[in-house]
């Protein structure tokens, strides 16, 4: 499934419909909301998409502080779940953290991408300390 990370900093109509399918499926859309109508403004935190065939497919919203780069929010639309999208979506992000000089770090929730056996973050993908 041939999926292209981006970080997006203003929204064209059919893309806000995405976002906006994008939170009706996470179990707390309001950040996607708040970040939405931020986007252009001088908002700190940054989004990110999933894209699939031009249509969004899963968001993340990074707020840097310091020396890392926080996931405080990550969704994949429910039809897509269960395709490797998130981890795809986290191991570009920390590339893309890794190239900045800064450091991405989970909420502890996320901890389960690494599969049941570890506390580790995908493969290629070396997380920090986790947040709660």
């Amino acid at each position: 499934m041939p999926v292209t990370i981006e970080n997006i900093t203003s929204i064209d109509p059919h893309e806000r419909a995405d976002l906006i399918k994008i939170g009706h499926d996470a179990a707390d859309g309001k950040a996607l909301t708040e970040i939405i109508d931020r986007l252009g403004s001088c908002s700190h935190r940054r989004l990110f998409i999933a894209r699939f065939n031009s249509r969004i497919i899963a968001a993340a919203i990074i707020e840097p502080c310091g020396e890392s780069w926080n996931v405080v929010w990550l969704c994949v639309r429910t039809i897509t779940r269960g395709r490797g999208v998130a981890r795809r979506l986290l191991t570009e992000l920390n590339r893309l953290a890794t190239e900045a000089g800064r450091q991405l770090t989970l909420p502890k929730r996320f901890a389960g991408l690494a599969g049941p056996q570890t506390n580790r973050a995908p493969a290629a993908l070396a997380v920090g300390a986790s947040r709660g």
